[in-house]
């Protein structure tokens, strides 16, 4: 997934982007990023606990009780992440696409056009030939 989220930096390219706009891009790469290292299996330290045994138990249960409403706090979050993250992949696919659509119709145009002026040429260059084919048939019959 690493990769995944390389490529998508690597992919974002700032033309035209004001500094604020940069910043947002930055942090949103920082956070796909940071979330996505929660699942790469590296061991979350635990704190040290009080050797008193039945202080320890008392935190021992408070803390799995955090533990626990912060597990359903982080998934309930994170699902949310996930499907905002999916709606935005869809949303910068369209985008692109739409861009791609207006690219293609902008180049079309430009196309047409510069077909039309090489045509232009060509009837130049076809006109120049006529001239002087006709001319050299006009001095044929006056060697004659």
């Amino acid at each position: 997934m690493e990769k995944v989220v390389e490529k998508e930096i690597q992919a974002v390219e700032f033309i035209g982007l004001s500094n604020d706009e940069k910043k947002v891009v930055r942090a949103y790469d920082a956070v796909v990023h940071k979330g996505l290292a929660l699942f790469k299996g590296k061991p979350l330290k635990e704190p040290k606990t009080v050797p008193s045994d039945e202080v320890e138990a008392l935190i021992q249960e408070m803390l799995g009780e955090q533990i626990k409403d912060l597990r359903t706090e982080f998934k309930a979050k994170f699902k949310v992440m996930l499907t905002n993250k999916a709606k935005l992949d869809s949303f910068i696919t369209e985008q692109q696409k739409i861009f791609n659509r207006a690219v293609v119709a902008k180049k079309k145009e430009f196309t047409k056009e510069a077909n039309e002026a090489l045509k232009i040429i060509g009837g130049i260059e076809e006109l120049k030939t006529n001239f002087i084919a006709t001319l050299n048939e006009g001095a044929e019959e006056n060697v004659d």
